[in-house]
């Protein structure tokens, strides 16, 4: 070593090294001590301890870590996605010397103005009866759902971000969803104007189309038929619940030997077996079916039918041995109905006052009729109804036209004011006769 290095090395020995203590924190602050973020949104926090040769030092913890995150920089950044508004949401900044002072700030969600409202589904198709959920959102969408209401009929009938629609009446309904962004203010200057700020509303509609409610069952009348060629006869089909508007289709798996129309008359065209079908036509594919017999030339057929004539519609023909017994009922106050029980069990149910004629037919087994001939005769002379043709006295039952019993006795006749009477002989055969 020369003597320059040791003359160095001798120098730097001998310097003094001053050295200054960090003296313990007494006070720390954090600013800003209050923010407002916004989903997404990063702020920077600085934290200052005193004096300020205390250690600068801090610990950074955020409270909701699930809604906001802060580094060891102190940026904290907004990750919220729920509704909730308010403060509360606290960010702290801990000394780390061991005095363990602690400074916060309070955070504040911040929200985008939303710009438009939006449904997700803008038209729905629900049946009477069902319900549907239709839900709203807000653009850019700010988390906030409980400011959204939904208007029916001018009225309001909920808030939050779905309505649960209930279809009562069948046809076309609009539910409304509002969100007010600001609300009209109106405001004067110090020079005595007025200054009017329109507010914001936004709205957004959806269209329900109520349609009837889908067929389960199907009743059809008669349950079986027997035809000669060349002639036709009537089915009824009722569907349940019962429908505002719905159609059906008839079809027969074998038209070589009957066929049907889209009324449901059945026409005969050559001795066998058929099977006519009557099908919903409301995405249900409910149907029934009938079998229907058309008898040779040769066969020999005597059935007793019961006809009843309906006001504006084809009627019903039914074989007697068909009918199992028929009653009545009220079925609301003013209407009461004539009901036809069957064997298989189907009820035929009438409304007294559709009825405009009543008669049995006696089948003399040549293919034509003879309504003069009937087994059983209701008549009236005077004020005295008379049933004539049974073996023995009858059971009878006379109701007037507003469904009300007023005669019900094992008789031959019956003493009644004048009017038009429905009655029951033998809970089987049917008249409605005039007094």
């Amino acid at each position: 070593m020369n003597l320059l290095s040791h003359l160095l090395t001798a120098a730097a020995l001998s310097i003094p090294v001053c050295v200054t203590a960090k003296e313990p924190a007494q006070s720390i602050s954090v600013t800003p001590s209050h923010i407002t973020l916004k989903n997404g949104e990063t702020a920077r926090l600085k934290a200052t301890v005193l004096p300020a040769n205390a250690s600068q030092t801090v610990k950074w913890e955020a409270d909701y870590s699930g809604e906001y995150t802060i580094d060891s920089d102190g940026n904290v950044t907004a990750t919220f996605s729920s509704g909730d508004t308010g403060t509360g949401l606290i960010v702290s900044a801990t000394t780390t010397d061991g005095t363990e002072l602690t400074a916060y700030c309070s955070i504040e969600k911040g929200y985008s103005e939303p710009e438009a409202l939006e449904i997700l589904q803008p038209e729905i198709t629900v049946a009477k009866g069902e319900t549907a959920e239709i839900t709203a959102h807000l653009l850019p969408d700010n988390g906030i759902y409980k400011s959204i209401s939904w208007i029916r009929y001018n009225q309001t009938v909920g808030y939050g971000n779905s309505f649960r629609y209930t279809a009562d009446n069948i046809g076309t309904d609009i539910i409304t969803a509002i969100y007010i962004v600001s609300e009209e203010t109106v405001t004067e200057t110090e020079d005595g104007d007025i200054i009017i700020t329109p507010g914001k509303i936004l709205t957004a509609d959806c269209t329900v189309n109520v349609t009837d409610a889908l067929c389960t069952t199907i009743s059809l009348w008669p349950s079986s038929i027997r035809l000669r060629p060349n002639t036709s006869a009537q089915l009824n089909a009722t569907s349940y619940p019962t429908p505002f508007n719905r159609d059906y289709h008839w079809s027969s798996d074998r038209p070589d030997i009957a066929t049907v129309n889209e009324s449901g008359e059945v026409s005969a065209v050559a001795d066998g077996t058929a099977v006519i079908t009557v099908t919903a036509l409301d995405g249900s594919d409910v149907s029934r079916s009938c079998e229907v017999t058309v008898l040779t030339a040769a066969q020999t057929d005597h059935p007793n039918t019961l006809r009843i004539a309906v006001k504006g519609e084809n009627g019903y023909t039914l074989p007697l041995s068909e009918i199992d017994h028929i009653t009545a009922d009220n079925y609301t106050e003013g209407i009461s109905r004539l009901i036809i029980h069957t064997a298989g069990g189907d009820d035929l149910k009438i409304p007294f006052a559709d009825i405009s004629e009543v008669s049995h037919i006696y089948d003399s087994g040549n293919g034509n009729t003879d309504a003069t001939n009937p087994v059983i005769t209701v008549v009236s002379s005077g004020n005295r109804l008379t049933v004539e043709g049974c073996d023995k006295t009858p059971m009878i039952e006379i109701y007037d036209l507003s469904g009300h019993l007023i005669h019900h006795e094992r008789t031959d006749s019956a003493e009644l004011p004048s009017g038009i009477y429905i009655v029951i002989v033998d809970k089987i055969n049917i008249f409605k006769t005039k007094i």
